[in-house]
């Protein structure tokens, strides 16, 4: 076996907003890969805290270029300008709390080959209960072809994720990158029409780490009260003919509508049962959603607030 070069034909794009405390470790984790990248694009989204001060360590390395937005984008937005940068035939991604362990690249590359527009890696969780790994049952060997996107993502975790990806930029370009009308999947609705031009291989080596002590508490609430409008940019996006897409939908309701019962008005819940996509739901489902509705706000809150506690105990 010849020894891998010492260079990747790959851009790394890393968008940042406020994240003061870990976007040296981001960076740094890609500049120490056994194989490193041709080239770091960091895009600070109009960071308010000292991120920029924190990137000033990297503004004379010469494979690092930083870009200071003047004023805020949004991530996905973020992604797609370091992607308008980007000079090398593909792209990974790294969000700024993340990081990588120094093989990411290289495993990666192992998986380049004609035809293949999206590269996936095994991941964990770091959070304050420790390293929790990913589960990907559908991993049968090191290397593995993703045909179907929604068995994967019904029977596991996501194969695919933002800070565990190599896209062939062409690719990319060509679909017009990440939706910055989604605040929520956008990502999710990239990596399904990646796979209808191509095909997806999932690295089964956890290499990448998604750290979740950094997480907002208040963001991640808000997202998973709101619609999940990327199912129907999926539905759109994709093909309909998978036996596992009525599951993946139906779970992305479920909780949305759990969420939504723990913390919002009756009304509120009762209109959302009235979403098209709600009807992936069996109608025992329908039928517990509806009533739970109707139960008094000061009964219902604090019930299904302990109970997301203490589904979510893993996290710590």
């Amino acid at each position: 076996m010849t020894n891998p070069p010492m260079q990747l034909n790959c851009s790394v794009v890393i968008p940042v907003f406020n994240k003061e405390d870990t976007i040296v470790r981001a960076v740094e984790s890609v500049l120490s890969q056994t194989m490193l990248p041709k080239e770091v694009i960091v895009v600070n989204d109009a960071s308010t805290d000292s991120t920029a001060q924190m990137l000033d360590r990297f503004r004379n390395v010469e494979s690092v270029t930083i870009v200071d937005l003047p004023n805020n984008r949004g991530v996905s937005s973020a992604r797609n300008y370091g992607v308008g940068l980007a000079t090398a035939d593909w792209v990974a991604f790294l969000d700024a709390d993340d990081y990588w362990r120094t093989e990411f690249l290289w495993n990666c590359s192992q998986a380049i080959s004609p035809g293949v527009n999206l590269i996936g890696t095994a991941y964990s969780y770091f959070s304050a209960k420790g390293n929790i790994a990913a589960q990907f049952p559908n991993a049968c060997a090191v290397l593995n072809q993703v045909d179907d996107y929604y068995e994967w993502a019904v029977n596991g975790d996501l194969p695919f994720t933002a800070s565990s990806v190599l896209v062939r930029r062409e690719a990319l370009v060509a679909l017009g990158g990440f939706s910055p009308e989604l605040s929520m999947g956008e990502d999710q609705v990239v990596w399904l029409r990646l796979l209808q031009s191509g095909l997806g291989v999932f690295v089964n080596k956890p290499l990448a780490t998604y750290d979740l002590t950094n997480s907002s508490a208040v963001s991640g609430l808000a997202h998973r009260l709101s619609d999940p409008v990327f199912i129907d940019y999926m539905l759109c996006s994709g093909p309909t003919n998978s036996a596992y897409l009525k599951p993946y939908i139906a779970r992305a309701m479920r909780s949305s509508l759990v969420y939504q019962c723990a913390y919002k008005r009756g009304a509120v819940v009762r209109s959302s049962l009235s979403n098209r996509k709600v009807s992936y739901l069996n109608r025992r489902e329908l039928l517990c959603f509806h009533l739970a509705s109707w139960v008094p706000s000061f009964i219902r809150f604090p019930i299904l607030r302990r109970l997301i506690k203490k589904l979510n105990q893993k996290w710590g």
